[in-house]
């Protein structure tokens, strides 16, 4: 049903099936480069990063990691940010905490 939801909410774009190889501060969000058939950059308010079940975050400074959320307008959740502690429960709240975020830095810019 959420994913339904997202898809059909403009404001929203979701990419799959690329792959990240930088995420970089701008003045109007960050700017995340990616490859799926040619290298695109893409400026965005917000990004929640989700790379399965293996965190590939080799495209991400120690510094933009390390920063807390509210910060920049990158998100992560789950195995990305959570070392061993792979649990669903743990990613779910990672993605809800996430998701309450961008919503709140959303209401101040309206």
């Amino acid at each position: 049903m959420l994913e339904e939801r997202v898809k059909k909410t403009e404001a929203i774009e979701v990419i799959t099936g690329v792959t990240p190889s930088s995420f970089s501060e701008s003045n109007a969000g960050i700017d995340i480069t990616f490859s799926k058939d040619e290298l695109e950059t893409i400026n965005c308010d917000s990004a929640l990063v989700a790379v399965g079940r293996k965190p590939d975050n080799c495209y991400i400074s120690e510094e933009l990691l390390n920063k807390p959320c509210g910060v920049i307008p990158l998100h992560f959740a789950g195995d990305v940010v959570n070392g061993s502690f792979r649990q669903v429960g743990i990613a779910v709240g990672d993605g809800l905490r996430c998701a309450m975020d961008i919503a709140a830095m959303l209401e101040e810019k309206t």
